[in-house]
């Protein structure tokens, strides 16, 4: 029986490799996703080295990313209004760009705090037509619809292997990089004027070539979008895809618990350099941990939800990621050890990605098709629009009431969260059932 049961999970967590375009798709966005991750952490390095700030790590992430809480919801419109695909690969080519801007800026000891600010803010303006795009694209990358909820959790895990390895990497190569800089400065085989940030500069570099992966996946890609019939224009089409999704109680439900948790208690991690260095006392080999770790959950989250075939039982996930949440986060806020501090992002990862994975599926699989855009673009819009602003509060919390402090308020939301969640759980097992034209 046990050996059926690992036989059985094998063969469902695989089963939208049989489509050539996922496995492009894949192995494209493995590597980009990984170089993103790389973009990260030497991002959150070279902002708290620069600032020293808290309240800057937040703001960063806010300009990042807050774009989409209005911009998503417009890629919505533009994804029935054009080819999904060439709008994809434009927007990876300019976030290409964008890094490599970056590096050079770096690399030259011109950048500063205020174009940090800019840099950011034009990213988050790609993201949010980047990422419901790519959520959108998946739908007709699998031969068949009972492959989506497999392809979705791969997606999860296409990230999150990103985020195992691309941490470590850019973490360990800013401090290498570092050290040796400053032993070759020492023995005056350097000029002083050196940038000092010659290993943040080198990861971003490392990011704009990754994008291109992604591209010449894309490109490879064969299939064929459909064209629904436009609205009378695009208010009416967004407007009209809002009250659609605010009367469809699972979706509603799902929108909302991912709001709220995704404002509140998902926003700890932007406090993550902090902790490393203020708490953990350690460098940016922490940092790069601390995120792995947060990774390794992610993906042992995303592999359960890949082996998933049915939506039975999909009520009951909401739970138990609004408890993993709030627990990671009381524990990560007493934590004075590395190897706790690690646990506590572990158990953080696999409630992010059971909520994220779940809330994804969920609407995909029970949306009419004329709104599955438009509802994936609010999804898009939450992640994007809200977790920032939440992360700036997070922040300026942390900076006013203390690191520990802040983190815990963010335990004790997650709790809230839930006990909401099971006052209104009934809509989603009411509402199991597959999309219908």
């Amino acid at each position: 029986m046990f050996v059926g049961k690992i036989k059985e999970f094998f063969l469902n967590f695989g089963r939208a490799f049989q489509s050539r375009n996922y496995r492009l798709f894949f192995i494209g966005q493995l590597v980009s996703c990984t170089g993103g991750q790389i973009q990260a952490v030497a991002m959150g390095w070279l902002v708290y080295d620069l600032t020293n700030s808290k309240t800057m790590l937040g703001t960063i992430l806010l300009l990042s990313q807050a774009p989409g809480l209005i911009l998503s919801p417009v890629a919505g419109i533009l994804m029935s209004r054009f080819n999904k695909r060439r709008l994809l690969m434009t927007v990876l080519v300019l976030s290409s760009l964008h890094a490599i801007t970056l590096a050079v800026l770096t690399l030259t000891g011109a950048i500063t705090p205020a174009l940090l600010l800019v840099m950011a803010a034009f990213m988050g303006i790609l993201t949010s037509i980047e990422m419901p795009t790519r959520h959108s694209l998946i739908y007709f990358m699998v031969k068949e619809p009972s492959h989506l909820g497999n392809a979705i959790a791969l997606n999860s895990m296409i990230f999150n292997l990103g985020r195992l390895v691309g941490p470590a990497i850019g973490g360990f190569a800013i401090s290498l990089i570092k050290d040796n800089w400053g032993a070759a400065l020492s023995q005056g085989t350097l000029p002083s004027d050196v940038p000092s940030h010659i290993g943040e500069s080198f990861c971003f570099f490392l990011n704009s070539l990754s994008y291109f992966a992604a591209v010449i996946a894309l490109h490879l890609m064969d299939f064929v979008l459909p064209v629904y019939e436009r609205g009378k224009n695009a208010a009416h089409d967004f407007w009209e895809g809002l009250k659609t999704a605010w009367t469809f109680p699972p979706v509603r439900v799902v929108l909302l618990t991912l709001a709220m948790l995704g404002s509140t208690a998902i926003t700890a991690n932007t406090l993550t350099p902090a902790i490393a260095r203020d708490i953990l006392h350690g460098d940016s080999r922490f940092l790069g941990m601390l995120q792995s770790s947060l990774a390794l959950g992610a993906i042992l989250s995303a592999g359960y939800m890949a082996s998933r075939s049915t939506l039975k039982y999909f009520n009951y996930h909401f739970i138990v990621a609004t408890l993993s949440c709030g627990t990671a986060l009381m524990i990560y806020s007493y934590s004075s050890s590395l190897k706790l501090s690690c646990f506590a992002m572990f158990l953080m990862g696999l409630g992010q990605i059971l909520l994220f994975s779940s809330t994804n599926t969920l609407i995909q699989l029970i949306a009419p098709h004329k709104y599955r855009d438009r509802f994936i673009s609010f999804y898009a819009g939450i992640l994007l629009g809200l977790v920032p602003l939440g992360c700036q509060f997070t922040g300026f919390l942390a900076d006013h009431i203390g690191l520990r402090e802040a983190v815990r308020v963010c335990g004790v939301c997650s709790f809230l969260v839930m006990i909401w969640y099971l006052f209104n759980r009934h809509h989603i097992r009411d509402h199991e059932y597959p999309a219908t034209e």
